[in-house]
C-alpha cells in the first residue's frame, strides 16, 4: 500500500481535491461535482472510520488556490439533513490542508454517520464523503502528514452556517461543538473555547 501523500499525488494532474483523511468511499475527478458525495454511494461503508466525540483529523489535497469548505455529517438513517461539524472555512493556497481535531456529535455517539466535504471554488461545488463511526473517547492522533502546505493558510468565516448545496439537505436545530465556542460576530472578536485551540492554530 502507497502512503497516503503518494495516493493523492498520483491523481492530482486532474483533482480539484483528494480526501485523504478519513478513508474517501472513493474519487472520481470527473464526477466530484456530483451531489452528495461525488458520485459513490452514500450508504457505503467502505474504509468506516472511528470518530471520537472529542475530535479526529481531517485531511486533503487541493489544486484550487482559494475555496470555501464546509465539513459535515449525517446519520446513516438519515443522509438527507446534514449537520456542520465546524464553520465554514476560508481556504487560500494549493496543497495539503488538515484540521487535526474535527470535533463529533455527542448526542450521535455510537452511530453510524457519513462524513461530506464540500469544496466551493471556482469551478462549483465539488464532494467527497467518508464512512464514519462517532465513538467516546479523547482526540484522534492524527498522521504525521496532518499539517498545512507552507503556502496554505486558511480562517473560519464568522457568523457561517452550512448552506443546503446539491441535493443535500441542513437543519439547523443542532449547533456543532465548534460553532458554539464563538462568540457572537458582531460582538467583536471571536472567542475559541479551550479544546479548540491547539487545533485550530494549525490555521494560522
Amino acid at each position: 500500500m502507497f502512503p497516503i501523500r503518494l495516493l493523492a499525488l498520483a491523481a492530482l494532474t486532474e483533482a480539484h481535491f483528494v480526501l485523504q483523511v478519513p478513508t474517501s468511499l472513493g474519487f472520481s475527478d470527473v464526477l466530484e461535482g456530483t451531489a452528495p458525495c461525488g458520485s459513490f454511494d452514500i450508504s457505503s461503508r467502505a474504509g468506516e472510520s472511528s470518530w471520537p466525540l472529542a475530535g479526529a483529523p481531517f485531511q486533503l489535497i487541493t489544486t484550487h488556490p482559494q475555496s470555501d469548505w464546509q465539513i459535515r455529517a449525517a446519520l446513516l438513517n438519515d443522509t438527507a439533513n446534514f449537520q456542520p461539524l465546524v464553520p465554514v472555512v476560508s481556504q487560500q493556497g494549493t496543497g495539503t490542508f488538515c484540521l487535526p481535531a474535527v470535533p463529533g456529535i455527542a448526542a450521535w455517539e455510537g452511530q453510524d454517520a457519513v462524513l461530506q466535504a464540500i469544496q466551493h471554488s471556482a469551478d462549483g461545488e465539488l464532494y467527497q464523503c467518508a464512512a464514519i463511526k462517532f465513538v467516546p473517547g479523547s482526540a484522534a492522533a492524527g498522521p504525521q502528514s496532518c499539517k498545512n502546505s507552507t503556502n496554505v493558510s486558511a480562517s473560519f468565516k464568522p457568523g457561517s452556517t452550512a448552506s443546503s448545496p446539491g441535493n443535500s439537505s441542513t437543519t439547523t436545530s443542532h449547533k456543532s461543538a465548534a460553532e458554539k465556542s464563538w462568540a457572537d460576530p458582531a460582538s467583536g472578536p471571536l472567542m475559541l473555547a479551550a479544546p479548540l485551540l491547539t487545533w485550530l492554530a494549525v490555521l494560522y
